[in-house]
């Protein structure tokens, strides 16, 4: 039987300092509108732990 761990996992739910301070780079002079689909779309894809999505399918 498996014995419950201390440890807990976290995944973080916004990006680390480092990371925005890349992309701000990268999306200087982007529309607005632009980067907010961007992020629904990605979004709309990733998911949550409670309905993963299933990429192994070709």
């Amino acid at each position: 039987m498996l014995t419950p761990s201390p440890y807990r996992v976290r995944s973080p739910l916004f990006p680390d300092y480092t990371t925005v301070r890349r992309l701000l780079k990268i999306w200087n002079g982007e529309p607005k509108e632009n980067v907010l689909c961007m992020i629904s779309q990605i979004y709309n894809q990733a998911r949550t732990p409670k309905g993963p999505v299933d990429r192994s399918k070709k």
